[in-house]
């Protein structure tokens, strides 16, 4: 299962990402951090003042519930700081293309106008080798098994908890009492039920399954793309700021790239077209890219990067004469077709 070219033909260069939105994560996680550091020595110092541990249990439960979840945010928050701060330490420069290399390519973002399935910007991304060739896409089995058999129960627990010290240790009329608790089972109900349907929906993301026999690229989903792999012509990094009336996400496209025979070309179509198969968001902007580096690499194709400083600067004056971005989500009534090698 080689490339099929064994090394790059190509100039290749070497461009360390930016990352947006990272100062803001770092800030974020730091005022997280203080804060709940903050609310834990003011419990435990409550707790001191009526008699400790003992006198706690005793008298006013509540306060060491108080110590334990704000200590176990704090430490959830001192974990989250340290990955960002990983995450700009372990901002390598990635390998490319030079920018001389098929330079014509548009540099603008595929899915600039309107959003993939919302908010979900999942990190499981693979390239795995399969039978006959290689499979890019999301490992969906992991967040499967993540979002329901732990978000769901641990959603429960942490509502069960809740209730209970109102019930128990608290001195509010019973029609308080009542109120709130069917406005947390509502809440509760309700994340649940998207627990439950955030793997459905993730399955719904794009996908390449990549058949060296045939020479054939399927891309997913439904309805399936097969591209002759002679005509791939690149993977693409693409610098891309989605707009929504009340957000900004900025992110990386990850993009195939291919250039169809002149006699399948449409009128009035581009030189080349492309298909966005991963957007990178977050701390996993360096890991990410270097597998998109991995998926040119096995397609024998250069990665065309237009997603330095300047093509961000671009990016953003053009992202603000965009219309606002809407959100296109799955329908679950048809089952979702995958590739099969």
């Amino acid at each position: 299962m080689a490339s099929r070219h064994p090394a790059p033909s190509w100039p290749m260069d070497a461009t360390r990402l930016p990352q947006p939105g990272i100062g803001l994560a770092l800030a974020a996680t730091a005022i997280l951090l203080v804060g709940f550091c903050g609310a834990t020595a003011l419990f435990a110092w409550h707790v001191q003042q009526i008699g400790g541990i003992a006198g706690a249990w005793a008298n006013e439960p509540p306060a060491l519930i108080g110590v334990g979840a704000f200590a176990l945010g704090t430490a959830l928050a001192l974990v989250a700081f340290f990955a960002v701060m990983l995450s700009v330490l372990r901002n390598a420069p990635v390998w490319h293309a030079a920018a001389s290399v098929l330079s014509d390519i548009p540099s603008e973002p595929v899915d600039g106008r309107e959003y993939p399935f919302g908010d979900i910007q999942p990190e499981e991304y693979v390239l795995k080798p399969v039978e006959g060739g290689w499979w890019f896409g999301l490992k969906a089995k992991n967040l499967h098994y993540g979002f329901r058999w732990f978000g769901i129960p641990w959603m429960t627990l942490v509502s069960g908890v809740i209730v209970l010290v109102i019930w128990r240790y608290t001195d509010n009329p019973r029609a308080i009492k009542a109120a709130f608790t069917c406005f947390l089972a509502f809440a509760c109900g309700m994340m649940c039920v998207i627990f439950w349907y955030l793997p459905k929906m993730i399955k719904a993301l794009p996908f390449a399954a990549i058949d060296l026999a045939s020479g054939v690229c399927k891309l997913g989903p439904e309805p399936i793309t097969s591209i002759p792999l002679d005509q791939i012509v690149a993977v693409q990094l693409c610098a891309c700021q989605r707009r929504r009336q009340d957000s900004i996400t900025n992110g990386i496209e990850v993009n195939l790239v291919w250039q169809p025979e002149s006699e399948d070309a449409e009128p009035d179509m581009q030189k080349y077209r492309r298909m966005t198969l991963m957007f990178i968001v977050g701390p996993s902007v360096c890991r990410k890219a270097r597998l998109a580096g991995e998926l040119a690499e096995k397609l024998g194709v250069p990665l065309v990067c237009h997603a330095t400083a300047e093509h961000w600067r671009l990016e953003r004056r053009a992202a603000k004469l965009r219309q606002p971005a809407q959100i296109k989500w799955p329908t679950f009534g048809k089952k979702l077709r995958t590739a099969n090698l």
